[in-house]
């Protein structure tokens, strides 16, 4: 531990410092009317409130520091890791220097120890897939596990029609075994959305949907709301299967209780659209045994039920996104420093690392290099949080503090945000927040340039909106692939 600072040290080292002994003159001569030195410009505008006291210069109550002693006071203002607002609280009643604030959040910002466990940020409002005009355009496709067998879930975005299989394995093979037979019954859909499990970005999966024309998109790792229409069929097969299925059933026993389950889930009304998934995909409802009760006739067209049901499903993805709450409207550029929230462990474990935008894809996604790893990755807003530190060099001394301001938010209209990506890594199988829908601080006041003409008041009692914003500590994978279109269809 460094030897503290003291009185006597502070009056040596202002009669040397040459910021502070122009400071001396002026204070014993007289200020003038007006200064052209960028370097006084601080002092002018608080000099009502500078007095000299036994060879040391005061703002009031508070000791002015000189430079050298500067970077130390700010180590040990900061040695107990406290946030940026304790910190400044403590630094205002004792001390003070041109820009002290700005050099405390960027002293804590720069704290690995503080970035690497702080909370993950306010999550950013929902921003809803768009609805498919026609059946069989989007489908999202998702795995899960109940009683220790494996089932493979798939759902069409337009009409919610589910296919639902009970898997012996679960590598990409087996999967697009499956795929083929819902293919030659329905047709290609246009775009396939999953999570990164190994089985759906390996090499074969990739060439399977390139020699058929389908655009392949995978969420962000680890949040499994990106991919939320399937994460909610998810949630409700399997807690219907839960109730259904024994775990003493054979495999015979299980598929036809799941033949039972789709028939009648395909034959009632959903409630985003409105209609039955089978009135949307076929034109018509599943005949059943209620229909020897009475005999239906009349109904709608196809292309009536398709306009009804994305007005209803409309309506619903407003009421889905005020209920979501999310409030974090942040956006970022290329080449922002930013911290990552790495997770390893099996998605157990969480750690924040610097990081720096590379490229934006979607409403909420970007690819951000992690410099710790060396690697780059994609990540999810909710993942990422502006760097409020300094510079990220190797020598990250005093004199190299750079701050770095927060984007404005601008205006952000609902797009896709998913993309497709060859990088491997399960994600963890967890209830999504919405259905059909993915998941989606304060500019820092910058000093005028007006000239030193009046007295400016002092707001160092104050607690800034940027500090209620950062709160007790400083702040802190997709790419769309284009796919060789081939109209032959190859299992």
């Amino acid at each position: 531990m460094l030897k503290p600072v003291t009185m006597r040290d502070i009056q040596l080292e202002t009669a040397k410092d040459t910021e502070l002994t122009k400071v001396i003159g002026f204070i014993k001569n007289g200020w003038p009317k007006k200064s052209n030195d960028e370097t006084m410009k601080p002092y002018f505008l608080c000099r009502l409130q500078l007095s000299l006291e036994n060879g040391c210069i005061l703002r009031g109550h508070k000791l002015v520091i000189p430079v050298k002693f500067r970077e130390q006071l700010l180590d040990e203002l900061h040695s107990s890791h406290f946030g940026v607002v304790k910190t400044k609280s403590e630094a205002r009643s004792r001390m003070w220097w041109p820009d002290i604030d700005r050099h405390i959040e960027e002293k804590v910002g720069s704290c690995s120890a503080c970035a690497a466990l702080r909370p993950a940020p306010p999550r950013a409002p929902l921003a809803p897939w768009p609805y498919p005009a026609k059946p069989w355009q989007r489908m999202h496709l998702d795995m899960f596990t109940l009683y220790n067998k494996q089932f493979l879930v798939a759902i069409d975005a337009h009409t919610k029609w589910v296919e639902c299989y009970l898997m012996e394995k679960t590598d990409s093979k087996s999967v697009l075994d499956k795929l083929s037979e819902i293919f030659c019954r329905y047709g290609l859909v246009r775009t396939l959305v999953t999570d990164n499990g190994s089985n759906f970005v390996s090499i074969e999966f990739e060439d399977f949907c390139n020699k058929n024309g389908i655009q392949h998109l995978t969420s962000a790792p680890y949040h499994p709301a990106s991919n939320g229409q399937a994460e909610n069929t998810v949630k409700s097969v399997k807690k219907a299967l839960k109730i259904i299925l024994k775990p003493t059933d054979n495999q015979n026993m299980t598929q036809k209780i799941i033949n039972k389950y789709l028939f009648d889930y395909r034959n009632s009304v959903h409630c985003t659209t409105g209609f039955s998934p089978a009135q949307l995909m076929i034109g018509r409802p599943l005949r059943c045994r209620f229909d020897l009760l009475r005999d239906n006739t009349g109904e709608p067209s196809t292309m009536s039920l398709s306009t009804q049901a994305k007005q209803n499903v409309s309506c619903q993805q407003i009421l889905q996104t005020k209920q979501y709450g999310g409030r974090r409207l942040i956006e970022f550029s290329v080449g922002d420093a930013v911290l990552v929230k790495h997770v390893y462990n099996n998605g157990n474990k969480s750690v924040w690392k610097n990081g720096t935008i590379k490229s934006k894809i979607g409403t909420t996604v970007y690819m951000v290099f992690i410099h710790d790893l060396g690697v780059t990755v994609k990540k999810h807003v909710d993942q990422l949080l502006m760097y409020r530190g300094c510079k990220q060099t190797d020598d990250c001394s005093y004199d190299s503090l750079t701050f770095y301001d927060s984007n404005v938010p601008s205006a952000e209209s609902p797009r896709d945000e998913l993309t497709s990506s060859s990088s491997s890594g399960a994600d963890s199988i967890s209830v999504a927040e919405g259905e059909e829908s993915v998941a989606i601080p304060t500019d820092q006041a910058t000093p005028d340039d007006e000239p030193f003409e009046d007295c400016s008041s002092d707001n160092d009692g104050a607690v800034t909106e940027g500090e209620q914003a950062q709160g007790n500590v400083g702040n802190s994978y997709p790419v769309r692939a284009t796919r060789n279109v081939n109209p032959r269809y190859k299992f």
